[in-house]
């Protein structure tokens, strides 16, 4: 199965898994190991996947994680739920009785949000789509030898909310530090590899993990996201942005579809 996560990021050292600090893949996979669901030393055979990873600090609505199990939906929600909440939010789910879908490999976008509360000129629009398209990035971030340095990103574009105005970027996968780094660049705080003050974490949502089917919500999937969101200003300022297409991208459905059923961002 496949399960939509929301988290709050803050007292987390990112959402993967490491040894002797708190993570949110580590008490997600806690959970599931408690409620006899999973086992985190067999995790390879569970074909456990993630849609993405999120740095120290940031804060999530739509992380997507699958793996096999025998465990029921209903025990997979209230395994994260009933001990986790409001910190980590299970809200929506997709079975696949083959067993093959991947959440890293099946992902087609990312959609990430951050809130900007500092100042910023007419040209910081203009800045963050020199980014848009297919680009290497190896100038701006630091990329690991033998990893592509080459990203898509689909669309960038300015909200504004009650909390601040939003920078949405929307790209088919990201480097790691890649999106506050582009944000630094189009700021100006960040000219090249080595000269780059990193915007703080604290303010990065990673919105949605998109694919090309549905989910199921749980009840009062958008009640539970709004208490868990609604402390933290940047999680508030991306729901709003998220509950905007909730409906018609996470529509109930009880079957295997090959129908798609895209978000649209701006």
């Amino acid at each position: 199965m496949a399960v939509k996560i929301a988290y709050r990021g803050g007292g987390y050292h990112g959402f993967q898994r490491q040894p002797g600090v708190p993570t949110v893949e580590g008490d997600l996979l806690e959970a599931f190991s408690e409620a006899g669901c999973l086992s985190p030393s067999r995790i390879r055979e569970h074909m456990y996947s993630a849609a993405g990873r999120t740095d120290k600090g940031a804060h999530a609505l739509g992380q997507t994680i699958s793996f096999i199990t025998d465990c029921e939906v209903e025990d997979i929600i209230k395994a994260v739920n009933n001990s986790l909440y409001p910190r980590i939010l299970a809200w929506a789910y997709r079975l696949d009785p083959h067993g093959e879908f991947k959440a890293r490999e099946w992902c087609v976008k990312r959609i990430y949000a951050y809130l900007l509360t500092r100042q910023f000129s007419r040209s910081f629009s203009e800045k963050l789509r020199f980014f848009e398209g297919y680009r290497d990035y190896s100038w701006l971030v630091p990329v690991c030898r033998g990893r592509n340095p080459r990203r898509l990103v689909y669309s960038t574009s300015i909200i504004k909310t009650p909390h601040g105005f939003l920078a949405v970027i929307v790209g088919e996968s990201f480097l790691k530090q890649q999106v506050r780094r582009m944000l630094s660049y189009a700021l100006g705080i960040c000219p090249a590899l080595n000269k780059c003050k990193l915007l703080p974490a604290s303010n990065l949502v990673l919105v949605d993990s998109l694919y090309s089917f549905s989910f199921k919500p749980i009840r009062n999937a958008l009640k539970l996201l709004g208490e868990l969101a609604s402390p933290i200003p940047p999680l508030a300022s991306s729901l709003i942005l998220l509950s905007r297409l909730l409906a018609p991208a996470h529509q109930p459905c009880n079957q295997w579809e090959e129908k798609p059923a895209m978000l649209h961002y701006p």
